[in-house]
């Protein structure tokens, strides 16, 4: 329990109102002591003893930096009639300042092979002293995160936000870290909301506003993240992550040109990244700029590992560029590496650009053992018939496309094209009539990049 203040001052604060303090603090309501002895701290004749009544009160709610700053209110100590209980307060804050130093030194010699149990001692202890510092919620929320135990980091986290902070610095770093652990549990939308809050609580850290725009990026929120990121390269125009990301946003918002020129500045910056030699590649590409595109999926290739994505891309470019021949053996490098869907549906077509119906349809046939109702296989696989010149087969296979996909135009036309070459115009020309329906469907075989 603790001991009753009795602070020999003026009458004003020695009649009811400090009776009422003192009442409230032995009771334990020290909130509503520190309300009703708040008043008198701007007081020039009581404001001395009003921050030695606050000083108890705070310590009694365990919130020690709070207590430490009424303790420095204290400036003439000899105005306190009753200077011992204020030098036994002092020795009180004293001792649990070395407690709680002595704690949170403790948690610095954690590591993986600690106990839960052995933390939480700590960390309760901790708290127990201080409960308003945030150290002890912070480190306990990073042990949580090294043990794997998400949900209590979390929740830890979301109390260490919360609580006292000596600087910027260090509440910066809380809401990084925060925000990182978010990240890494795949919560994009909080993540962002937390590094927002932290940087509205301090605008000169500019990290929490771009780890802000990355985790919007993330959270598909494009327009938020080239706000936060512009505002941030505006101010810090040399993180080539920040310009990375910042391109990202621009091409899922379809902002081709801008971009590439975000990616440019990322790559002026980093030249070792190769994500960032792709992502120029596929703007270009965007914006049909099939030289450039081929010239960054080229470099990637040469300074980095052999990407079966990249090798798509490459194709893909080298096809726009009519380069067929080129393209097959940049799918066929890709496939090597990994037989993606989209390398074996790229390199048929390019087989077929180039000639080779023969080896496409053996391309297309074993895509389609895989799933036989995707309509751009089938497309594929007809037009390797047709260009080979087995029309029967074709127009068989075209039927049955229709019977499948009637609202699909080009089986239609294919299928008018094989009868003709039959010699069944009557058929062809019905089918004709039919494909002129403005309610049905074009396919588009052409390769698929991403």
């Amino acid at each position: 329990m603790l001991l009753p203040i009795w602070v020999m001052g003026q009458e004003k604060l020695n009649g009811k109102t400090h009776k009422k303090i003192n009442k409230l603090q032995q009771s334990g309501d020290y909130r509503g002591a520190i309300e009703l002895t708040n008043p008198f701290l701007d007081d020039a004749v009581h404001g001395q003893e009003a921050a030695v009544l606050n000083m108890e009160s705070y310590m009694g709610l365990r919130l020690l930096d709070s207590a430490r700053y009424f303790q420095s209110l204290v400036t003439m100590p000899e105005a306190i009639k009753n200077r011992f209980y204020l030098d036994t307060l002092t020795a009180r804050l004293n001792r649990a300042d070395e407690q709680y130093k002595k704690l949170t030194n403790d948690f610095r010699y954690l590591d993986d092979s600690a106990s839960v149990n052995q933390a939480e001692q700590i960390y309760f202890g901790s708290i127990e002293i201080d409960s308003g510092n945030y150290l002890a919620y912070y480190r306990m929320a990073r042990f949580y995160q090294m043990k794997g135990m998400d949900i209590k980091a979390e929740m830890a986290y979301g109390k260490a936000i919360k609580k006292f902070y000596p600087n910027s610095e260090s509440r910066s770093e809380v809401y990084q870290s925060y925000g990182r652990f978010l990240d890494d549990m795949m919560k994009y939308q909080k993540s962002a909301e937390v590094l927002l809050q932290g940087f509205n609580q301090d605008s000169s850290r500019l990290e929490l506003i771009a780890l802000a725009g990355i985790m919007e990026y993330k959270a598909q929120k494009n327009d938020l993240a080239i706000q936060y990121l512009t505002y941030y390269v505006s101010a810090f125009s040399r993180n080539y992550e920040a310009w990375n990301y910042l391109g990202k946003a621009y091409r899922k918002n379809n902002d081709h040109s801008k971009a590439a020129k975000a990616f440019n500045k990322a790559l002026s910056m980093n030249a070792r990244n190769p994500e960032i030699f792709y992502s120029l590649g596929m703007s270009y590409y965007d914006l049909t700029f099939y030289d450039s595109a081929l010239v960054s999926f080229q470099v990637y290739l040469q300074r980095f590992e052999k990407d079966p994505g990249v090798l798509n891309a490459l194709g893909c470019t080298q096809c726009q560029m009519s380069l067929y021949k080129e393209a097959v053996n940049s799918f066929k490098q890709g496939i090597d590496i990994e037989p993606r869907t989209e390398l074996r549906y790229n390199l048929g077509w390019s087989l077929i650009r180039s000639g080779k119906p023969e080896e496409a349809e053996r391309y297309f046939l074993s895509l389609l053992t895989e799933n036989d109702r995707a309509p751009l296989y089938r497309l594929g696989y007809l037009t390797a018939l047709g260009e080979q010149g087995k029309y029967e087969e074709a127009e068989k296979y075209a039927t049955e496309c229709i019977e499948k996909f009637y609202f699909i135009r080009n089986y239609y036309v294919l299928r008018s094209e094989f009868r003709k070459n039959l010699d069944d115009n009557e058929g062809s020309a019905r089918d004709l009539e039919a494909a002129e329906n403005p309610n049905l469907e074009d396919l588009i075989l052409e390769p698929i990049i991403e």
